[in-house]
């Protein structure tokens, strides 16, 4: 807390993965509070990296939900490892963001829509 942002000074990569400041994952845990963790559910941009993926299996969620390809089988097959050995569930979605938002705009711009304007 207090120090600057990657995106401001600078990545430090270490083996592809930025290390200058915590992942989202560890600054979800850090800031729920431990009694509401057992049996949640955590929503995640990407694949979780290795060390997210065991903070998140013990904080004892139910199961972890992200978008993305595993880069690498080794990663897969730890994740799958984990669910495993821990029954929390890693389940990957195939949700395209992008063709979403563009979904979203076109609705909410299309008649009785928030964005609507007419002719």
């Amino acid at each position: 807390s207090g120090l600057a942002h990657c995106d401001d000074v600078g990545h430090l990569l270490i083996d592809g993965h930025c290390e200058r400041t915590l992942h989202g994952e560890e600054n979800a845990i850090l800031n729920t509070p431990r009694e509401d963790r057992p049996g949640a559910s955590a929503y995640i941009i990407g694949t979780p990296c290795i060390r997210c993926a065991k903070l998140l299996v013990n904080a004892k969620l139910a199961e972890v939900n992200f978008l993305g390809e595993y880069p690498n089988s080794r990663g897969k097959d730890y994740l799958v490892e984990l669910e495993t050995a821990s029954g929390v569930r890693f389940i990957q979605h195939s949700l395209n963001p992008e063709q979403l938002l563009s979904q979203l705009v076109d609705r909410i711009s299309g008649p009785g829509g928030a964005l609507y304007s007419r002719p």
